[in-house]
């Protein structure tokens, strides 16, 4: 039937529908089926050695020596990073100094691992998922497709992952119990009434965790319409469902908090911190773990300057 001259508009109307969902339905998990290669920029003997072990870690970790760090969760830090971008370069001091916290929190045991485009998909195709593979591939907003990379590298290996503007207070381990599996805090619109999820700048899982399991399924099953920005409020729902989740929170600092006037808070950076009260605006006496993001983030959310 076409849906030209005297045809039926009704069922012209049903057939594109059909059509159309059929298509929504298809396209995400066919998309990966077949994947072209990524060129390479330059040679990269650490994605040669992933992926010649079957997605192992290469030189893998023996464990941390601090007695504070979480059995389930393996020693690991994760940055997800543009090379070439101009936001990248500003943020590598951030990321250097976060680096280097973690690794005198965690002792010799730990390992800080970058993940560009490449070794992304890399780890992407580690997955089972065709749907989820081919939505990373078809994913063109740079932060959407840093959260499908950080799920797969956390479901693989466990570890710990922050964004390299989270610029912290305290060492990167501070919200961690040693019975943890799965951290993460919730975003602070939630405290606004907002329809919010969960703050993915910090994520901490074991390997393998049911929460990051059936997240990537779902994100695997969906149409191609749905947008992959939907994934923090799915990351919430699959946490309030697990009973071994734990979230704190992300909320305003007030200036009565002697953070406030701390001299790299006045110089600029933003007044949203991560910490376990999850009062808005936190109390006069929490210790926040990190601010939420450093001065020249594209999220942060500058208040007027402290006062004498």
């Amino acid at each position: 039937m076409r849906c030209v001259g005297k045809a039926n508009p009704v069922l012209c109307v049903a057939a594109l529908v059909i059509t159309l969902l059929a298509f929504g339905y298809l396209i995400n998990p066919l998309y990966g089926t077949f994947p072209g290669k990524w060129p390479l920029p330059e040679p990269d003997a650490w994605l040669d050695r992933y992926a010649s072990g079957a997605c192992v870690l290469p030189d893998p970790s023996p464990g941390a020596s601090s007695p504070e760090w979480p059995s389930a969760i393996p020693p690991l830090l994760h940055f997800v990073v543009k090379s070439r971008s101009a936001q990248r370069r500003r943020h590598v001091d951030n990321e250097e100094r976060t680096a280097a916290m973690f690794e005198n929190e965690v002792g010799v045991g730990g390992r800080v691992l970058l993940w560009d485009d490449h070794r992304c998909r890399a780890a992407v195709r580690c997955l089972v998922w065709r749907g989820y593979a081919g939505r990373f591939d078809r994913e063109t907003w740079g932060p959407f497709k840093s959260d499908l990379c950080r799920y797969a590298v956390l479901y693989l290996h466990g570890g710990l992952y922050v964004d390299d503007d989270l610029e912290f207070v305290q060492p990167p381990g501070a919200p961690l119990r040693p019975q943890d599996t799965f951290v993460a805090p919730r975003e602070y619109g939630l405290l606004r009434g907002h329809n919010s999820g969960i703050f993915q700048a910090y994520l901490a899982a074991a390997p393998q965790h049911p929460v990051l399991d059936n997240l990537i399924q779902q994100l695997n099953r969906a149409p191609a319409w749905v947008s992959t920005d939907w994934n923090r409020i799915m990351l919430l729902k699959q946490m309030r469902a697990a009973p071994d989740a734990r979230a704190f929170h992300e909320s305003e600092l007030p200036p009565n908090h002697a953070l406030w006037r701390d001299t790299r808070n006045s110089s600029g950076f933003c007044n949203v911190v991560i910490s376990e009260d999850g009062t808005n605006p936190i109390g006069v006496h929490t210790r926040p773990y990190a601010f939420s993001h450093v001065r020249g983030s594209r999220n942060c959310r500058v208040l007027a300057k402290p006062g004498p």
